[in-house]
């Protein structure tokens, strides 16, 4: 029982870094895309989508952050395993 338990853990923790990756990513790329942009020359609707871009990336960021920090609180405190 023990076993499946630090199984799915390491499945779950595996998971976290993949969408930690993703995540980061995708907020380099919309924060380059904002860099190059030239508000003189492109519509203004770009640039909202690219700012609704970033900003949906660095709100899956903090998500993940707080997955990794309960994830940190549970084995502080005993409730997960690191086996």
């Amino acid at each position: 029982m023990v076993d499946k338990l630090v199984k799915a853990w390491r499945e779950e923790e595996q998971r976290l870094l993949e969408r930690w990756q993703r995540a980061v990513a995708e907020f380099h790329e919309a924060q380059l895309a904002l860099a190059g942009f030239e508000p003189l020359v492109e519509p203004e609707h770009l640039i909202e989508a690219l700012v609704l871009r970033a900003g949906a990336a660095a709100a899956e960021l903090n998500a993940v952050r707080r997955e990794v920090n309960r994830i940190r609180s549970e084995l502080a405190s005993g409730k997960r395993r690191r086996d």
